[in-house]
């Protein structure tokens, strides 16, 4: 084999690894940012005392590198209407964004007392949840129909 024809299928692989590097770093560094949520029913650790309310926590986590900034939390209803939820759901920055970095997970916690945003007007429940960052990505928020459903069964029996 010549080596002019050596050197250039050498050259063709390192460039090809090199390319694949380059794919694999840049997706490692973007932004990979997950919602869930999860519905924990009351509970009652004595016996003697009322049950603690029950509780659906939402959770953003951002699993790349990159930082993301999350603008709104949208609530969509069976009725097909959606809302956007922006009330004091965190400590924002100046322009009403809350920045989320590497491996940071935001968390909003919803009990009884300030779960209005899950019912609209016409008294139709929440089925979906999701995020919108500042390039308009929407993150939605992985089984929040089944966990809505469970709190606002749960939160409908609980003692005020």
């Amino acid at each position: 084999m010549d080596t002019s024809i050596l050197m250039s299928v050498l050259a063709l692989i390192v460039s090809a690894l090199s390319f694949g590097v380059s794919l694999y770093s840049t997706r490692r560094d973007s932004a990979r940012v997950k919602a869930t949520c999860r519905f924990y029913p009351p509970s009652s650790r004595i016996e003697e005392q009322p049950p603690d309310p029950p509780i659906l926590v939402i959770k953003v986590a951002n699993h790349g590198r990159q930082p993301k900034k999350l603008e709104y939390m949208h609530v969509r209803y069976e009725n097909g209407r959606s809302r956007l939820v922006t009330e004091t759901l965190w400590s924002s920055d100046e322009h009403g964004h809350f920045r989320i970095g590497e491996n940071d997970v935001y968390e909003h916690t919803i009990t009884p007392d300030n779960d209005s945003f899950l019912m609209d007007e016409d008294r139709s429940k929440a089925v979906s949840i999701f995020f919108e960052d500042t390039l308009n990505h929407t993150y939605r928020v992985r089984n929040a129909k089944k966990h809505i459903d469970a709190y606002l069964r749960a939160a409908r029996a609980y003692p005020y």
